[in-house]
């Protein structure tokens, strides 16, 4: 990639630009609304977007750690809308930005919460983070804004330097694909985007794998996104949206996703999850139910196994998150079965999972020598890919010869080519100039000979100077 200079113009507009919208109207710039809205309409905001993008995930996303213990950073933090609940649950908070203005304010709004460090990023990297140190990485509503493709490539690759291995990354871009918007000019509020494959080839460059991805071709492309090569387990402990081969642990009772990152459920839902090991188990999910008037109360009744889990009553739309522990005789196998019922059934409500699965608390499953041998098989297995990786160079290297000496070859005979129809195209312009010289004296001898004939028959009158010598 070209070094930092070369982008220095594009990150000059992007400071200048977000300076100046957070002194105009930091809170609508940063959450952009129809109306003006007061200071705790604009807090409420940052909580529903955790509610809805983090908090559901955070088993899955921690590898089942507890937040408390854990470390994240926030690329884009603008004023903190987000950051905040994120204080409110992480041990450890750092949050970036590229506006100077945007991270004074921040700083006055989080000024009660010790656990938040706020840094002023360049506009395209985290030079300020240190390497393998965070478990999450977030941004939301940030990339859409910015008119570089190498920059938000950047920014994908430096989220990949300061993650710990193992570490999730959930972020937003902008996929809308319209032709008019695609191939339109960019600038710092109508920025770059991506479509699936784009998206999927850019995290893959960076080190990192898929685990989910909503909301493609739309504004609102979430992508979730793991640090480390993709376990090798065909059954899989959670059920996201967007995920990628799970349909066949569906097993009753799933509808077609609904648009957003729900997948809308019928009264009665199966699923078949892998359970993770070790002596204790959590069984983790985040409904979301339409707005119905009057709402109809309903008992949501959860079972593993045909064991139950618990039950729980719901008298409203919206959000709702549950977590109930695992009964060991349920899980007997490294396989369950998840049953979800709604008594009474009401086909009125809309229904939806956000995400569900069985995972294991990280305190309760592996011991620091457990710790120790997963890491010294996985730089095993780092050296292996890595020797893997030479070999596939060394068996490239003669085709990619031949390929250079082909390609070397195709270019000169493109020159030869290109001369021969210079000359070519030189000797038409020669033959057509003699053409139209040639066309002149045909005209020129046509016209004597007609004059010449037209003389002879008398049909033109000889000049007076000829008229004496007429017999």
């Amino acid at each position: 990639m070209s070094g930092k200079e070369d982008f220095e113009p594009i990150l000059e507009q992007m400071r200048r630009d977000w300076n100046e919208r957070a002194t105009q109207d930091a809170q609508q710039y940063v959450y952009t609304r129809d109306v003006a809205t007061d200071e705790s309409d604009f807090e409420a905001s940052g909580r529903v977007n955790y509610d809805q993008l983090v908090r559901p995930f955070l088993p899955v996303l921690l590898c089942g750690r507890s937040p408390k213990s854990c470390r994240v950073v926030e690329i884009g933090c603008g004023l903190g809308r987000i950051t905040r609940p994120f204080a409110e649950n992480f041990l450890e908070v750092h949050g970036v930005d590229v506006s100077a203005e945007m991270i004074d304010r921040a700083r006055q709004r989080l000024r009660d919460c010790p656990n938040v460090t706020l840094h002023l990023s360049s506009g395209m990297d985290l030079s300020s983070l240190p390497d393998k140190h965070f478990d999450l990485a977030f941004s939301y509503l940030v990339f859409q804004h910015i008119p570089s493709r190498t920059v938000i490539q950047n920014y994908i690759r430096e989220t990949a330097r300061v993650l710990k291995p193992g570490g999730a990354f959930k972020f937003q871009l902008n996929g809308y694909q319209a032709p008019d918007y695609r191939w339109g000019k960019k600038d710092t509020w109508h920025g770059q985007t991506f479509s699936f494959p784009e998206a999927v080839r850019m995290l893959a460059e960076a080190g990192f794998y898929l685990l989910s991805a909503t909301g493609e071709g739309t504004q609102y492309f979430v992508l979730t996104a793991r640090k480390l090569a993709e376990e090798d387990r065909p059954l899989l402990s959670y059920i996201l949206p967007g995920q990628g081969g799970v349909a066949g642990q569906l097993l009753e009772g799933w509808r077609h996703p609904v648009p957003g990152d729900c997948l809308s459920i019928e009264p009665r839902c199966r699923t078949i999850l892998s359970v993770p090991p070790g002596p204790e188990c959590r069984f983790f999910l985040h409904l979301h139910f339409a707005r119905v008037e009057p709402f109809p109360a309903t008992t949501l009744q959860v079972s593993v196994n045909e064991i139950s889990l618990g039950s729980a009553a719901i008298d409203r739309s919206g959000d709702h998150h549950f977590e109930w522990p695992v009964p060991p005789d349920a899980i007997s196998e490294s396989r369950a079965v998840v049953t979800m019922e709604f008594h009474p059934a009401d086909e009125r409500v809309g229904t939806s999972v956000r995400c569900l699965g069985i995972y294991a608390p990280s305190e309760s499953v592996q011991s620091p020598e457990a710790k120790q041998q997963q890491l010294e098989e996985q730089c095993a297995w780092s050296r292996q890919l890595e020797a893997q990786l030479e070999d596939v160079h060394r068996l490239l290297e003669p085709t990619r010869s031949e390929f250079e000496e082909e390609l070397e070859k195709a270019r000169q005979a493109l020159a030869c080519l290109q001369s021969e129809f210079e000359e070519r195209t030189a000797w038409a312009l020669r033959l057509d100039a003699e053409l139209e010289a040639a066309r002149a004296d045909l005209r020129r001898i046509s016209g004597s000979f007609w004059y010449r004939l037209g003389k002879k028959l008398r049909l033109i009158p000889a000049p007076p100077s000829e008229r004496g010598r007429q017999g």
